[in-house]
């Protein structure tokens, strides 16, 4: 599969590793789909697959948007969920330099949609991020790996689902600090 110059997400590299899904119709899911693609050694060769994550690309944007992703290094495979079936293609997904390359997806996060986690990259490794309540309460902490990203499966420090609503995300890495919004919808 070719790869293309255009990623929404400057942090991702293309591998060339992929698969498209077409359909006779315009047909989509109605909840979230598992899609996983393999890959040889020499495919993946010095390739940190720790930082693996499946893309979609998205003909409106002309770009690739990362999926909510796990990758199976020992098993050398990758599985994304998505909503819409397109073109996909296996990225390797680096840290970011500062907090400016921030980003929350999805947001809107939708839970009863299939959803199950809001996904938060371009981190610099090692970023600690908390989210919380606009009254300020505390409702998750985690930090960001070597990829720069982290997953939050949208739940409470007691590891009950979140309430919807408006949450803050606050980031800070080497004495830089940032916030963002993310909204949970039920």
């Amino acid at each position: 599969m070719p790869a293309t110059d255009y990623v929404l997400n400057s942090k991702m590299n293309p591998t060339g590793i992929g698969l498209e899904i077409a359909l006779d119709q315009d047909v989509q899911p109605v909840k979230a789909v598992t899609i996983e693609v393999a890959y040889t050694d020499d495919e993946m060769a010095g390739v940190d697959r720790e930082n693996l994550v499946l893309a979609r690309y998205d003909e409106q944007s002309k770009g690739w948007i990362p999926l909510e992703s796990v990758s199976y290094p020992d098993q050398n495979k990758v599985s994304g969920k998505t909503m819409h079936f397109s073109l996909f293609q296996v990225m390797v997904l680096t840290a970011g330099a500062d907090l400016e390359s921030a980003r929350i997806y999805p947001n809107p996060f939708y839970p009863n949609r299939g959803q199950t986690q809001v996904t938060i990259d371009g981190l610099p490794e090692g970023t600690e991020v908390k989210i919380y309540t606009l009254n300020a309460e505390l409702v998750w902490q985690g930090r960001a790996a070597s990829s720069g990203a982290l997953a939050w499966p949208a739940v409470n420090k007691a590891g009950r689902k979140v309430a919807s609503g408006l949450y803050l995300v606050y980031f800070e890495h080497g004495g830089e600090r940032k916030i963002k919004k993310v909204s949970v919808i039920k």
